[in-house]
C-alpha cells in the first residue's frame, strides 16, 4: 500500500485555468477520495493526479482531442506513474459503461453544453457519502446547474457548499435518500 502523496495543496504544480484556492480544494479532495470521475480534463486532472496515491483510480472523460493530448503530456511530465485514465467520448451514453460501479467524487468541468446533462446522468454513479463537485460556480449558468441537481435529487442531498473558502466550486454531498417531510397538525413528520 502506497502512502498518500506528499503534495501540499499550495505546492501543486499545474498548467491551466484554475485558481490557487480551487487547486488547494481539489488537492484536498483528491487526497481523500479513491474513485474519481472527472468530466473535462485539464488543470484539475493534473491536481488530482498529484494529490492521490497508487490505490486511487481517476477516470476522466473528454470530447476534445486537443485537451486530451495536452493533458496527457502534462500528466506524464508532472506526475510520472499517475493513476489517470482518460477516455475520449462522443456521447454521454459512455456513462452506461460504468453502470455497475460507484465513485467517491464526481468533478464536473467539461463542455458547457453538457455540464448539466453529465451531472444528472453521473449522479446515479455517485455513492452515498460521495461528492458532486462543479467548477465555475461564480457563473450563473454553472451555479444553476448545481441547483438543478439539488432540485432533482433533493431527498439525497446531505449538504451543499457553494464557493467555500473563496473557491469557484460548489460541492454537493450525496446521502442516502430520505423520505419527504409532510406538514401535519402536530408538526413536520416524514411521509
Amino acid at each position: 500500500m502506497s502512502a498518500k502523496s506528499d503534495l501540499s495543496p499550495k505546492a501543486a504544480r499545474y498548467i491551466g485555468d484554475l485558481s490557487r484556492a480551487d487547486a488547494a480544494r481539489l488537492a484536498e479532495l483528491g487526497a481523500k477520495y479513491r474513485r474519481i470521475l472527472e468530466f473535462g480534463v485539464g488543470a484539475s486532472t493534473q491536481i488530482f493526479a498529484q494529490a492521490t496515491n497508487a490505490e486511487t483510480e481517476i477516470i476522466c472523460l473528454d470530447r476534445e482531442t486537443y485537451w486530451i493530448d495536452r493533458t496527457q503530456a502534462l500528466l506524464d511530465a508532472l506526475s510520472p506513474g499517475h493513476c489517470v485514465r482518460i477516455i475520449a467520448f462522443e456521447r454521454l451514453s459512455i456513462l452506461d459503461s460504468f453502470a455497475n460501479e460507484t465513485f467517491d467524487l464526481v468533478f464536473d468541468d467539461g463542455d458547457d453544453d453538457l455540464r448539466l446533462e453529465f451531472a444528472l446522468a453521473a449522479w446515479r454513479l455517485l455513492r452515498p457519502g460521495g461528492l458532486l463537485v462543479f467548477h465555475d460556480t461564480r457563473r450563473s449558468r454553472d451555479i444553476g446547474h448545481a441547483m438543478a441537481v439539488v432540485f432533482r435529487y433533493c431527498q439525497e442531498i446531505g449538504r451543499i457548499d457553494i464557493n467555500p473558502d473563496d473557491t469557484n466550486i460548489a460541492i454537493i454531498h450525496k446521502t442516502i435518500a430520505r423520505p419527504k417531510a409532510q406538514v401535519t397538525k402536530s408538526g413536520i413528520s416524514p411521509s
